[in-house]
């Protein structure tokens, strides 16, 4: 899985901290916890994933969550959408995004 790289180096740090400082917006210390770091990681991936296409029980599965209800709790906790609803706002970005693209050429000329 795509977040395993990840968590393999955290296990290389001797010894593992039970919490990372990050960067906040308001630049002040934010501390999170390494579970908290994984879970961004992972959200992070299934957000790529979906964005892709992949189904959701797949992008679950593939991203460590043993259950799709978790997952989609989880994932509506980091994004504030269903992975569903993600999934399908990122396909219309894309068909916006080519349909742009296509009314920039000129007409009559077929690009590869």
């Amino acid at each position: 899985c795509q977040w395993q790289e990840p968590l393999a180096a955290l296990r290389a740090l001797q010894p593992i901290p039970n919490r990372i400082p990050s960067a906040s917006r308001r630049n002040h210390e934010q501390v999170l916890s390494v579970h908290a770091c994984l879970t961004a990681l992972r959200m992070q991936a299934a957000r790529a994933l979906l964005a892709a296409g992949r189904p959701v029980a797949e992008t679950a599965r593939a991203t460590g969550f043993a259950s799709v209800s978790h997952f989609g709790k989880t994932f509506r906790q980091h994004t504030g959408s269903a992975p569903k609803a993600w999934a399908l706002a990122c396909q219309r970005q894309a068909m916006d995004r080519l349909a742009e693209q296509s009314a920039d050429r000129p007409p009559g000329r077929m690009h590869a």
